[in-house]
């Protein structure tokens, strides 16, 4: 029923423009002839379930000229002694009405803009209300506490997946709160590469220890830059050296070739760096570069409550040790990496002299990639 007694009736309510309201989280609507305030509530974006509650537009006014035009009359007719008790009782119950309207929709219509900013991923500007969910019956209140619960275990998943991708990558993260990285490992096929600078104690040897630091996250962030452009995931620095994975913890399809652009781009980034330090009377920078393609156990690794996700296994002992054989501004691949799929089709290769590296036995093929075809 609506606040002047009549009733929208079950035929009023299938005239709603559902479809048309899914995409909005809250706004007016016309039923009946008349205007509504709606709230429209996901409680789980996993599941296809949508709340609706609509409230007229007229909010706790409708209350009180309900009972305002229903009274006129009978105050008329009384004595003017009656009328002022009348008038008493009516006060009364408005100031009532209204205390109930108030806390009705005072709720939804602040339900009504904090879901605005939800959905537009402004969890920080909330304010969660003080004090914790009270025993009670109230739907409405009961709904309203329980929103912003929601709301305060969304802020604490964004503070754990900010802190997260500052130690592990992005991609990593976002498969760590799912849960979908379990203790142990997997077998994968991924691309392996590796990087590290040249010369690096010679040029940081008169460097203080902040110096170094700082020169260290100067040049990593040039390099790490371009893995994250060609969707290839940091495991690790170590030292002058920076470890990533093509291929793991999500398998892509071209992992190979995704390493080999990236490191293409970041030779031709430290190229451009290099000018601006010789105009500053700064050292050149040279990185060599190792890529190899194969099979790795990849997963997390070590104790449950400190784990790595990193791979392991020979194929990545292949890559660093191909990496140790790039002179500065060198890229390296192997065998392996030069028949992956797409790769001879797209990249000038050079086959090198074959090398014996620590750890394997026999003579390993080795390739400079030149650059680009066409």
């Amino acid at each position: 029923s609506q606040p002047d007694g009549s009733h929208v009736g079950d035929k009023g309510w299938y005239e709603i423009p559902v479809e048309s309201l899914l995409s909005k989280p809250s706004g007016l609507v016309t039923v009946g002839g008349k205007e509504y305030f709606f709230l429209h509530i996901i409680p789980y974006k996993e599941v296809d379930l949508h709340f609706f509650i609509f409230n007229p537009k007229e909010k706790e006014y409708a209350f009180i000229n309900s009972v305002s035009e229903g009274s006129k009359e009978i105050i008329e007719k009384l004595s003017l002694q009656m009328r002022f008790a009348a008038i008493g009782g009516l006060l009364f119950v408005l100031i009532f009405l209204n205390n109930i309207a108030k806390r009705i929709t005072k709720p939804i219509s602040h339900l009504a803009g904090v879901t605005e900013e939800v959905a537009k991923g402004n969890l920080e500007g909330i304010e969660i209300p003080e004090g914790s969910k009270k025993e009670t019956k109230d739907e409405i209140y009961s709904l309203y506490h329980s929103f912003f619960e929601m709301v305060k275990g969304l802020r604490e998943k964004e503070k754990v997946k900010g802190v997260l991708n500052k130690v592990v990558s992005e991609e990593i993260a976002q498969e760590a709160l799912k849960g979908n990285i379990q203790l142990g490992g997997e077998e994968k096929n991924v691309t392996v590469f590796f990087a590290d600078i040249r010369g690096f104690t010679e040029m940081t040897e008169k460097m203080s220890p902040k110096e170094v630091i700082q020169f260290i996250n100067q040049c990593m962030t040039k390099v790490s830059e371009k893995i994250d452009k060609h969707e290839g995931v940091i495991d690790k620095y170590v030292g002058d050296e920076v470890m990533a994975l093509f291929g793991a913890p999500i398998e892509k399809k071209e992992s190979a070739i995704h390493a080999i652009q990236s490191a293409l781009e970041a030779i031709e980034e430290l190229k451009r760096w290099n000018e601006e330090r010789k105009q500053s009377g700064l050292p050149e920078i040279t990185m060599g570069i190792g890529i190899h393609t194969g099979n790795v156990v990849a997963g997390n690794m070590g104790a449950e409550n400190r784990l790595n996700y990193t791979v392991l296994g020979a194929n990545v002992n292949l890559a660093s040790r191909i990496c140790s054989e790039a002179k500065g501004m060198q890229i390296l691949i192997s065998e392996e990496t030069l028949h992956a799929e797409g790769v001879e089709g797209r990249f000038v290769c050079e086959k090198l002299q074959a090398v014996e590296l620590k750890g394997f036995t026999g003579p390993v093929n080795i390739y400079e990639v030149k650059g680009t075809k066409g």
